[in-house]
This record gives C-alpha cells, structure tokens and sequence, in this order.
C-alpha cells in the first residue's frame, strides 16, 4: 500500500499542516516570515518549494526550523536547508547530541520489538526507507531550548517537556493561534 503526500492544510490562521499521511511536518506564519515545524524525512524537501509557491513566499521568507524532537522522521531536510538559507535549527537540549549524531542520548522508550507485530509498522518502516530517514544526516549546528522557553521564531512558540519517546521529546503552543504538537504524540491540532 502506497504512502499519499498529503496537500497543504490550513489548521489554523498561520498553521500549515505538510507531509504523507504518516509522517506530518509543519509551517508556521507569522508577520510575513516562516518557522518550519519538524522537517519531516529527507525526501520531503520538494514539498517546502511546493508550498512556498502555493503560499507566494519563497525559502528567503524562512527564519527557522524548530525541531519537537529529533527522530530522523522529524530531522529530515533540516541540515540540508540549514545549509542552503543559513536559517538556525532548535532542539530541546536533551535531544542535542541524537540531532548532532543520530544516536540517542538518555533513555528513550521500551523496546521497539513489539511494534513489529503490526503492518503499520512495517508500512511506516518501509516508507521511511524509501524516504531516505533510516540514515539522519547529523545537524551541524543547532541552538537548543529547554521547557518553558518561549522561542523568539515567527509562531513564538513556548516550550512543553515531553520526555519518553525521545529524551528531548516537546510539543510546541503559540498563544492566540492554533497549538501544534509533536505528530508523535497528538495527530490533531488544538483551537
């Protein structure tokens, strides 16, 4: 079964929702400029030059990309649009050395073996295959934020700690818009 990209979606003023339909990634709005919200796997980066267009902006309107975590299913096209645009790269302090070298700081969730049982789960694994996520390209350089920091990015997002399945593990809320959460632990936004 096939892995649909799914088209851009407005959840809130300012909030775009972007990805397949297992793997969502973000892009926030606010006074003219751009946060990306998790960056998705590697091969999603086509479809920032995709939205940008659908939204008349272009990658010189980015000013961030905030990371909830640091899974390569949210690293994704970071380091590679970190490189292009210079745009810096956030990440909870507790998943600075996962962003910065792909293996895990701290402890993480139980086992990963009893997912196996489920087809989701080879889905998703052969999706993120295809997608180029099995093997993160480290992040180079990244400012990290702790809970309860409130992010000076377009969105100002503030900060919620949410260790357990990664160590750094957040979700994010703006005032007065939409709050986004990491798709790894709530797939819907919240008004």
């Amino acid at each position: 079964m096939g892995v649909r990209t799914t088209e851009p979606t407005e959840l809130a003023s300012g909030v775009w929702r972007l990805g397949t339909d297992l793997v969502n990634w973000y892009l926030v709005e606010d006074g003219g400029r751009l946060t990306v919200v998790d960056a998705g796997a590697p091969k999603y980066q086509p479809q920032l030059d995709v939205a940008l267009g659908w939204l008349g902006r272009s990658v010189g309107d980015l000013a961030a990309i905030v990371l909830t975590h640091a899974d390569s299913d949210h690293t994704g096209f970071a380091e590679a649009l970190r490189e292009e645009t210079g745009v810096p790269v956030y990440v909870h302090a507790d998943d600075e050395s996962l962003a910065a070298t792909g293996k895990p700081y701290g402890k993480n969730e139980a086992s990963f073996l009893p997912y196996l049982r489920y087809q989701h789960t080879w889905r998703l694994l052969a999706h993120l295959a295809g997608a180029g996520a099995m093997k993160p390209k480290p992040i180079r350089e990244l400012t990290t934020y702790a809970d309860g920091e409130t992010l000076d990015v377009p969105g100002r997002p503030r900060v919620i700690h949410m260790p357990g399945h990664t160590s750094g593990h957040c979700a994010c809320t703006s005032r007065g818009r939409a709050r986004w959460w990491s798709a790894t632990s709530c797939a819907r936004s919240m008004r």
